[in-house]
């Protein structure tokens, strides 16, 4: 994470580091660079060993630093002997035909290609030109530094890190300089040792230089190349990156592993995946057991030692104060510490939560921001609600100009402290003093502030909900998020049925009742919801939105099927968006809003297009069977009546309370699934047999 001092962040693994080029020695422009990235806490500046640059780097560096920021470390790169990164082109211009129409200098990025030949100056062996030249012409030429001029250029330099480009099979070059190197070691914070190349080959040389390595007084990393200097920014090449940094963590030898090479926008969703991120979401620590980070799919632990009263009395004394939701923060920053007490209430472990701001994850929705109605946010904990709520409040006031106000309870939304983080743009931020009072405080904003658009973080009670209310009929936009995953878990919640319009108990007549096929009292929404739109996150890139929540809990208390917009951002960046049903006219229509400016929209393919398989539920709820074709996406729906069916699914015994749909569907041929049970696993397994026995081909149910 950015902010931290470097050692933390190699600590916690959250290091980032900016890598100048090998050989570009752009002076005005490294100063510029280095300027740019200390002010977003860059931790470490990679440039070439040379000390006019390494003199402009320190110069953007001072120039930057705040009072206290820790400065990051100057790193300097070698090469143990002839490296792929410290190529150069080269050609002959003589051998050039006249005609000949020089696609090289159009793929040059730093336009060091002329009719004279190559700039070396500028070069910086990318290798674009290599494959572009229609003769051939163009080859590469490595480039190094002498080992005579290496020690008093290091001297000169003072770098706080080295890094060492090798490969396999150099290991003797590798011994030869380390050992020059040895002066310099015990003065350094860390020792890079940078490779690439077929993980059959790369796997036992990073063993072999694991075994030089322990001995030196110095730090080192794995910095891993999946595609050196190619100059490519696709997928293909993140995929390659990452492919080398899963193999190494699982075949190579110990040690932290930076991935380098083969770094673009796919980098981090990919490393995410496979749960070698360095996004540690909450690491614990509790008293008597070794702290540990938690990561997705995995468990770190930061010490061997168990935890210490004083080292925990420590953390406790640098954070914030614990508010009465037990919660705390350092000063702007997104993090959150929450305290863990015993019966005394003496505080006895944290959960430290990293938060970070995400910028772009607002697209998705961007539509419903826009269109001026109160959208209600639901999901799992840990699926970025929060996160997506600080982007939002960004958008709206700074690229849409409104007032807003930001109901911060525990500060996590615009971080610690009386200076809001920079990642809800001017959004005004107003701090809970206690959770108890959220409702109180939502209710002065809109007295005292004019705002247009009021954002809530988990709105948990039923005096929130009201709250919520009072300022919605005055007219104010309402951005929030509350407890539970989908629209059904507001209806079971008593304290948040306002949220959705409330419920009350209502007494049909007889012929409603049979027109219903229901009981006479049943439960209806008493006053239009609070939130016409929803958003269900079942997942950071899919996202079920109900754009008309109204019709949706009357769908839900009646147990009819419920159909929501469903929308998925692939790897690529690229939204796909699937209506079952169509969309309220004027919204929601990919395309029309400005959201498509910001992603490119395509329709996915929807198992709606196909006939869905119609099931006639017999001692099983509408609701279960809803629930479950929603979550589990599958092409059935559910019929009230036996003669639309394809089948009937039946609890044991169940049909014997029903005589009539049994003969209905005996006369009618359609056949009958009974199960023991109504529990999901049942029920799932159920559906997929039924599936399997009546196999869908083109349109129709065979």
């Amino acid at each position: 994470m950015l902010g931290h001092d470097p050692e933390a962040a190699l600590r916690h693994g959250c290091w980032r580091k900016l890598i100048c080029g090998a050989s570009n020695q752009d002076l005005a422009a490294i100063t510029d660079l280095a300027w740019v990235y200390t002010r977003a806490g860059i931790h470490c500046i990679d440039v070439a060993p040379d000390p006019a640059v390494v003199a402009a780097a320190r110069q953007g560096i001072a120039a930057a630093l705040d009072p206290g920021q820790p400065p990051p470390w100057l790193m300097v790169s070698l090469n143990d002997d002839t490296d792929p990164h410290f190529r150069k082109a080269h050609f002959d211009p003589r051998h050039c035909p006249a005609d000949c129409p020089r696609p090289c200098e159009a793929a040059c990025p730093v336009a060091a290609i002329s009719t004279t030949g190559v700039a070396m100056a500028r070069c910086y062996g990318c290798g674009r030109c290599l494959s572009v030249c229609p003769l051939g012409l163009i080859e590469e030429r490595p480039w190094r530094l002498e080992r005579s001029q290496l020690l008093e250029i290091l001297e000169t330099c003072q770098p706080e890190a080295l890094e060492i480009h090798t490969r396999p099979g150099a290991f003797s070059a590798f011994t030869q300089l380390l050992a020059l190197l040895q002066p310099l070691l015990p003065r350094l914070r860390l020792l890079a040792v940078s490779a690439g190349g077929p993980l059959a080959h790369l796997v036992p040389y990073l063993w072999q230089l694991h075994g030089l390595l322990v001995t030196q007084p110095v730090p080192h990393l794995w910095q891993l190349d999946g595609r050196p200097m190619s100059g490519d920014l696709g997928r293909g090449t993140a995929h390659a990156a990452v492919a080398l940094a899963l193999g190494v963590s699982r075949h190579g030898p110990p040690g932290l592993i930076q991935v380098a090479g083969g770094v673009n926008r796919h980098t981090q969703k990919l490393l995410d995946r496979h749960g070698l991120s360095g996004h540690g979401e909450k690491p614990p620590a509790v008293l008597g057991r070794p702290p540990e980070a938690r990561y997705p799919g995995r468990r770190l632990d930061l010490e061997d030692a168990p935890l210490s009263r004083e080292a925990l009395d420590g953390v406790i004394a640098r954070v914030g104060r614990f508010g009465g939701d037990n919660r705390a923060g350092i000063a702007r920053t997104l993090h959150r510490i929450s305290a863990i007490r015993n019966r005394s209430g003496e505080v006895i472990g944290l959960t430290c939560r990293v938060g970070r701001a995400v910028y772009g994850t607002v697209a998705v929705i961007r539509d419903l921001v826009e269109s001026n109605q109160s959208v209600l946010i639901m999901g799992y904990p840990g699926v970025g609600k929060t996160t997506v709520l600080r982007e939002i409040s960004r958008v709206l006031a700074d690229e849409l100009e409104r007032r807003v106000v930001v109901i911060d309870t525990s500060n996590e939304i615009a971080g610690d402290g009386d200076i809001p983080h920079p990642a809800i743009g001017r959004a005004r931020r107003m701090q809970v003093p206690d959770p108890q009072h959220q409702h109180r405080v939502m209710i002065e904003a809109v007295e005292n502030h004019m705002p247009e658009v009021i954002v809530i973080d988990e709105i948990g009670s039923e005096q929130e909900a009201w709250a919520a209310r009072t300022i919605a009929e005055r007219g104010v936009q309402l951005v929030g998020t509350a407890h539970g995953h989908q629209l059904a878990n507001l209806i079971k919640n008593p304290a948040l049925r306002d949220l959705i319009g409330g419920l009350q108990a209502v007494t049909l007549g007889d012929e409603e009742a049979r027109r219903r096929g229901s009981q006479k009292t049943v439960q209806e929404r008493c006053a239009p919801p609070t939130f016409p739109l929803a958003v269900e996150m079942h997942s950071r890139d899919c996202w079920h939105i109900h754009w008309n929540v109204a019709r949706t809990v009357d769908a839900l208390l009646r147990d009819r099927p419920v159909q929501s917009q469903v929308r998925r951002l692939d790897e690529r960046g690229i939204l796909h968006v699937q209506n079952p049903s169509p969309c309220p006219p004027g919204l929601g229509e990919p395309g029309t809003s400005s959201m498509a400016q910001s992603a490119m929209v395509q329709p996915a393919p929807s198992a709606a297009q196909d006939i869905p398989l119609s099931i006639y539920p017999s001692g099983v709820t509408s609701h279960q069977l809803d629930a479950l074709i929603h979550d589990r996406q599958l092409p059935v729906q559910v019929v009230r009546t036996v003669d639309r069916a394809d089948a009937v699914l039946s609890l044991r015994n169940s049909l014997s309370h029903d005589p009539g749909a049994r003969r209905v569907a005996k006369g009618l041929g359609v056949p009958i699934h009974v199960i023991k049970s109504a529990k999901p696993t049942q029920l799932q397994k159920a559906l997929e047999r039924l599936l399997l026995r009546f196999r869908t081909k083109g349109n129709a149910v065979v």
